[in-house]
């Protein structure tokens, strides 16, 4: 029931090194960090970084009607959000995207934490987190490419589940739409996607004009 979509792919991320620094609290603005130090924490970013496993896909669906309470979308399918309905009043479909680093890194912090490494925890989730939002900043953007030479505009704001009016309910609707469980994802009773450092998001695509 969709538009547009694409195929599961790998993304081509690379360690977004100055986002891990500022999560974990250090700021060349405000913080002295000595060469050694620094050396150390970007070998451990390093490392976790090794086993993120970026990928995403994203589709269109089309907008089928619109109130100030949401927005209706092919298939039967629904966007309860007043943010949504007057944040992409004009759209056309919207893009729904997911993106995963996969199970590994995840894994590692977990056990890392077990097993009483702490730092090694700590920075290990800090460069889960960023990676995550990495991918999907580098997803949008290849969208956002994409569709201009088919006369489309991508929405540069975009929204996910848990933000706003916007209710984890509609978690739902991305498991439905993208190919989530090929890309190892599954949805948790609590509404969040495992594993975790998983990300969903939506925006509105518009013709452009002229």
């Amino acid at each position: 029931m969709t538009d547009h979509d694409t195929p599961i792919r790998r993304l081509p991320l690379a360690l977004p090194e100055k986002m891990c620094f500022s999560r974990l609290g250090y700021s060349r603005f405000r913080t002295a960090l000595d060469e050694a130090e620094h050396q150390r924490i970007l070998r451990e970013m390093r490392r976790a970084f090794a086993l993120c496993e970026p990928r995403g896909a994203w589709c269109l669906v089309a907008v089928t009607g619109r109130d100030a309470a949401g927005l209706d979308l092919a298939g039967g399918r629904r966007i309860e959000s007043a943010d949504i309905a007057a944040r992409y009043g004009g759209a056309a479909w919207m893009w729904f995207a997911a993106a995963t680093i996969g199970p590994r890194l995840p894994a590692e912090v977990s056990a890392w934490m077990a097993s009483g490494d702490s730092a090694a925890a700590v920075i290990g989730d800090a460069v889960g987190s960023e990676s995550a939002d990495a991918a999907m900043d580098l997803l949008q953007q290849e969208a956002a490419a994409g569709l201009r030479r088919r006369g489309l505009q991508l929405a540069e704001r975009r929204f996910s589940p848990g933000y706003g009016d916007l209710g984890l309910e509609h978690q739902r609707l991305f498991l439905e739409i993208l190919p989530l469980a090929e890309m190892g994802m599954t949805l948790h009773s609590s509404g969040l996607f495992l594993p975790e450092k998983s990300v969903t998001a939506l925006a509105g695509v518009e013709e452009i004009c002229g």
